[in-house]
């Protein structure tokens, strides 16, 4: 697998569980990973931060915005060219279609291992 030592992910999700997971799979990777809880959080941490985060995960199935309207989001802002990976626990068509055209960088299927996300990422990370 892939490593990513010095790159740094942001994850936004409402479930505790689901955000420890997924930042021990980050971590394995060799990831740095800050958990953001409530999806209006985002675009002001990346006003903040924008300029140090390599990659967002974004879980589509949160109760107040979910990973699209936060794709949309960060599509319109200064920091469009983030790489982003919508998370779900099943692969909804209109999400996906929806998701293309807000140009995400991949999906996944929620749980995942270390090796699924490193596959993904290796598609969705710039090189070099």
């Amino acid at each position: 697998m892939a490593k990513y030592d010095g790159k740094k992910a942001v994850i936004v999700d409402d479930f505790a569980t689901a955000r420890r997971f997924i930042g021990l799979t980050l971590k394995d990777l060799g990831f740095e990973f800050t958990e953001i809880t409530d999806p209006n959080e985002l675009l002001p941490y990346l006003e903040t931060h924008g300029d140090q985060v390599d990659l967002l995960l974004l879980d589509v199935n949160m109760p107040e915005k979910g990973g699209v309207e936060l794709l949309r989001e960060v599509r319109d802002s200064s920091h469009n060219e983030l790489p982003v990976i919508l998370m779900m626990h099943h692969e909804y068509e209109s999400i996906l279609e929806e998701g293309q055209e807000l140009e995400m960088n991949g999906h996944l299927l929620k749980p995942f291992d270390a090796f699924t996300l490193s596959k993904m990422l290796e598609q969705a990370l710039p090189k070099g």
